[in-house]
């Protein structure tokens, strides 16, 4: 039965099922109805099992075969600049996937409810927005575009994908080039724009300061304050009563300077340093605020709200009234001041030997200035340093040429095997350091040696950049060595890299977005580290050994592309988006497919939807590429595993459990042995060899 038969007969069972006198048959019944013959009933049976495949029909626990129920679920809508989006539901893992086609009158932030579509065949679920249950988004700003009879808001926030109809009679006055803020008072349709009044029109896009001021709008930023704020601000004394010093430590003679930007008004910290024979003291102090902001007052209450002040490039807008903010709040040199001071104690080693905290007065002598500075050209010998989240890993990092390494080399003595770090430094440095590849100070100690760590650094973890430049830093001393490390490229990388942050913690994204910047941008090819991910492999051969993140099908290898033509055309491709993979190549499309490198996972699951490879798939692999084994990430095991005796070899764990429980971490290669390593204790021998 040909692909065009299969349809044919899968639209005449949906037919049947569909009318409003059907019930629920078993296939004998089918077969009766349709006069489908003995011979033909395997057909029958292929036809309902695709069906079944797909989600648009259900068998009951009697064998009885029935239209699918419509799944629905109810969740935030959260919209891609490309025009498709997501809907995150609470307690789900997995975000649903909405196409541009499938999205309706919804807006971003937005909650509602969707359909599950049958039959998706990408790796997300797919569903069709069916009902908008409440909008989030009540107005817009953006940039008024005017027509002879009526205009278009177009939004600043790129999340919302829909431009807004404003009738020119609710355009009050606006011109082409306004920035405007535009109420929406209708969410349109499918075939029908969103439609809005303009109420306020914050300046032409050319005049200064407009674009600071529509940042504010946009972000609902509350730059004035309340005028019973204002007056209880009034109410504060401008200069330290005698009152007010009572009961406090005295340091009003220690000298002390205030870092601050040149143009900064409000000064809010202070530090101070002197030495007494072997001993500095140190002193921090903090302007002590609550002393004139009463709890529960009306200060309180908008300090509460605002939570801090907003720095923007021209201006500030305060949590509190300037007058308290750059006055009686701010350590302006020369004028008494109430502090809480942290005072401490420290040896010539660096060791903290004594504290306290203290409500403090002081006076800064002087205001000290910090003056940002940009390198044209790095200085000789400047380093790199390098720290995780916590503090606890701290190494200094010297950039070096960047190369591709090479795709086939030999075998060295040993060949440590990692895969998927996923940000977890702490587990990555400790396989390293207990298997003596790093030393005490993160410097190569593996001599000759060769590690491979098959992809996915990016992006669950709290260190994704310090294990990036620890992975950097060891090539070049694994190099001068005379050693190897290699690093080759996940679909994590391949995610992140065109921009797809669904795993993506929140705090990368946050310092992108500090940073005016998309979190993708900071990867660029031209920076540092994003020249050195490009030059990655995606394939690699040590000696007899293949190396992949995923595994490789049937399909892709069938394209009997060489492995130098893969990692060429994966460094072309990598920064494109899914739609440039597409039109740039028949081969750069199947290598970020369902059954490229980056994402095949049949050679290790059995799982239908996966389309496992059969022992023969895996020998014509060895056999097309002149090795013994295939090594692979990507899919997470338990420990390390073994599939098609010892053939295909999963070095995918959790790193984090595993490191815990005392479970394998990878694989040491001598020679042809292979043996499980952990992260203490000694290896033990690989089952299959």
């Amino acid at each position: 039965m040909d692909s065009k038969q299969l349809e044919k007969r899968k639209k005449v069972l949906l037919d049947l099922m569909n009318d409003k006198i059907y019930v629920p048959m078993k296939i004998k019944e089918l077969a009766i109805i349709l006069q489908v013959s003995k011979e033909e009933r395997p057909d029958l049976e292929l036809v309902l099992n695709e069906l079944l495949a797909e989600g648009k029909i259900e068998i009951s626990k009697r064998g009885k075969y029935k239209i699918a129920k419509e799944k629905t679920v109810t969740g935030t809508f959260v919209t891609h600049p490309k025009g498709f989006g997501f809907i995150e539901v609470e307690g789900r893992d997995d975000d649903i996937y909405v196409s541009e086609e499938n999205i309706g009158n919804a807006f971003y932030g937005d909650v509602v409810q969707a359909t599950l579509i049958s039959g998706t065949t990408g790796r997300r679920q797919e569903g069709r927005i069916t009902q908008v249950i409440s909008h989030t988004v009540k107005e817009v700003v953006g940039i008024y575009e005017q027509s002879k009879h009526f205009g278009f808001v177009i939004p600043d926030n790129q999340k919302i994908l829909q431009d807004i109809f404003i009738p020119q009679e609710c355009a009050k006055g606006a011109v082409n080039g306004h920035k405007v803020i535009a109420e929406i008072t209708s969410y349109g349709s499918n075939k029908k724009k969103p439609e809005g009044r303009i109420t306020k029109i914050i300046g032409h896009i050319s005049d200064p300061g407009t674009d600071v001021l529509s940042i504010v709008y946009a972000k609902d930023l509350p730059f004035e304050f309340p005028e019973k704020v204002l007056n209880q601000a009034e109410r504060v004394k401008d200069e330290v009563s005698e009152a007010d010093m009572q009961g406090r430590l005295d340091l009003r003679k220690v000298p002390m300077v205030t870092i601050d930007g040149e143009d900064a008004k409000d000064l809010d910290d202070a530090v101070s340093l002197e030495k007494d024979g072997n001993i500095w003291h140190l002193g921090v102090h903090i302007a002590d605020v609550t002393n004139y902001v009463q709890e529960n007052s009306a200060l309180d209450w908008e300090a509460k709200k605002r939570g801090t002040s907003v720095y923007l490039v021209d201006r500030v807008i305060p949590m509190l009234p300037r007058r308290l903010s750059n006055g009686i709040c701010s350590l302006n040199a020369g004028c008494d001041r109430l502090a809480l001071s942290c005072l401490m104690d420290i040896d010539e080693k660096g060791k903290v030997i004594g504290s306290q905290i203290a409500e403090t007065v002081i006076c800064v002598d002087e205001r000290g200035v910090v003056r940002d500075s940009v390198y044209g050209k790095l200085p000789e010998g400047f380093k790199l340093d390098v720290v995780s989240q916590k503090g606890n890993h701290r190494f200094q990092v010297k950039l070096h040429p960047v190369e591709r390494p090479l795709w086939k080399s030999g075998q060295r003595e040993k060949t440590l095997i990692i895969s998927d770090p996923h940000g977890d430094l702490e587990s990555f440095i400790s396989v390293l350091r207990n298997n003596g590849v790093i030393g005490k100070h993160y410097e190569w100690t593996y001599e000759k040696n060769q590690v491979i760590v098959i992809g996915d650094v990016f992006d669950r973890g709290k260190d994704v950049l310090p294990i990036f430049w620890l992975m950097y830093k060891l090539e070049q001393e694994a190099w001068e060595a005379g050693g190897v490390m290699t690093f080759m490229l996940g679909n994590h990388e391949e995610m992140v890299l065109r921009g797809n942050l669904k795993y993506t913690r929140s705090k990368y994204k946050d310092l992108a977005t500090s940073l005016g910047m998309e979190y993708a941008d900071l990867w660029h090819e031209t920076s540092e580290l994003g020249c050195w991910l490009r030059s990655r492999n995606l394939i690699q051969i040590v000696g007899k050994n293949l190396f992949v993140h995923a595994g490789l099908s049937k399909e892709f290898t069938g394209m009997e592309n060489t492995v130098a033509e893969v990692n060429e055309e994966a460094a072309k491709s990598i920064f494109l988006s899914k739609k440039e993979r597409q039109e740039l190549s028949a081969l750069s499309d199947s290598i970020y497919g369902n059954r490229g490198p980056f994402w095949f996972r049949g050679m290790v699951k059995d799982e239908e939807k996966c389309r496992p490879s059969t022992p023969e798939d895996v020998d014509h692999i060895l056999k097309q590429y002149s090795v013994n084994r295939v090594f692979v990430g990507h899919t997470i095991f338990d420990d390390v595993t073994a599939f098609f005796d010892g053939k295909v070899v999963a070095v995918n764990v959790n790193n984090q459990k595993n490191r815990e429980a005392g479970k394998g971490r990878g694989i040491l290669m001598k020679g042809s042995t292979l043996y499980v390593i952990y992260d203490k204790g000694k290896p033990r021998k690989f089952l299959y060899q």
